[in-house]
């Protein structure tokens, strides 16, 4: 079995530890803290009139209507415009911001909080083994890692809370991986948070491919490949 397989089998555990749960709910009350007082900034309501869609499905934090994707770059904008959201250490970057913006714009009414709590740890999990694995490299070399590890442990938090196989996760995980992108040059400008939405929304977009009936390919050991593991 591949590095990228073994990966996608691990996303399948969900977390039964107490600790974990408490702080992962911590984290999500920060998140929404975030999220709840960006909206007051001009540059965010402005980014969500941009990006809302009459007849959307999901419905933002922000009050705007929005597909799955839009919903998840809007308000991983939101989250991380202020630059107030959690920081995890191996990581180097902000995970909530993007895994929380992710699974809020998939998660079906009929999830638990626990559901989603349990795929919010095993999201960050998997960015603190990737981050642990490229750096301090991935940061010194320009990297913005929320954008770019975030992306990839999103995409793994997704396919936890939906139960995915490790076929589906695995095709996930390697579309995740075709998209991280972002450079931390972008410190102190309005693309830095883009960067952490853009990240949420490529998530959401690498689970809908996996997901498709099309069954539509991808490398099976894409983290490999990009040095990850």
């Amino acid at each position: 079995m591949n590095e990228t397989r073994l990966v996608a089998k691990q996303l399948q555990q969900k977390s039964e530890d107490s600790r974990l749960i408490k702080e992962a709910r911590r984290a999500l009350i920060d998140y929404l803290g975030c999220v709840l007082q960006a909206r007051k900034e001009p540059k965010v309501q402005e980014f969500g009139r941009l990006w809302q869609q009459e007849g959307g499905k999901v419905n933002s934090l922000l009050g705007l209507h929005a597909t799955p994707e839009r919903a998840a770059l809007i308000n991983g904008f939101a989250a991380h415009y202020l630059d107030f959201d959690d920081v995890q250490a191996n990581f180097r970057g902000h995970p909530s911001a993007v895994i929380y913006s992710a699974l809020l714009a998939i998660a079906p009414p009929s999830s638990q909080v626990r559901q989603v709590l349990q795929a919010f740890i095993a999201g960050v999990e998997l960015a603190g083994k990737l981050g642990l694995a490229l750096n301090p490299d991935h940061t010194v070399q320009g990297w913005h890692s929320t954008a770019t590890i975030g992306t990839i442990a999103a995409t793994g938090a997704l396919c936890n809370l939906d139960n995915a196989s490790v076929d589906q996760t695995t095709r996930a995980l390697s579309f995740a991986t075709s998209q991280a992108s972002g450079m931390s040059f972008q410190n102190g400008t309005d693309a830095k948070p883009l960067q952490a939405g853009l990240a949420a929304r490529n998530a959401v977009t690498a689970f809908i491919l996996s997901q498709s009936r099309g069954s539509f390919t991808a490398n099976e050991d894409s983290l490999q490949f990009w040095g990850l593991l």
